[in-house]
């Protein structure tokens, strides 16, 4: 029951991680989290977790669009970043 509870979490997070990715590249973002959800070794809530994505993201994206940079890279970025973090010692 709690792995349920879990994953409509972040379904509704998701939602507001990915709100301007076009259709082809929500697939891939949603792909890329659902693997990194996987085998993420911390708490999905703790510092470095989902919370911490959508910053990341949100900075990436508040980047590329003053450089040019690809969204699609920097939101993916935001997720595999901190993917094979152990522990929360930063």
């Amino acid at each position: 029951m709690a792995i349920e509870k879990l994953r409509k979490l972040l379904i509704l997070a998701l939602k507001e991680i990915q709100p301007d990715l076009r259709k082809e590249e929500f697939k891939i973002f949603n792909t890329l989290v659902k693997e990194v959800k996987g085998q993420f070794k911390l708490d999905i809530d703790s510092f470095h977790g989902i919370n911490h994505w959508k910053r990341v993201r949100r900075i990436g994206l508040y980047i590329a669009e003053r450089t040019g940079a690809d969204t699609l890279i920097m939101s993916l970025f935001s997720v595999v970043h901190d993917s094979q973090r152990e522990s929360e010692d930063l």
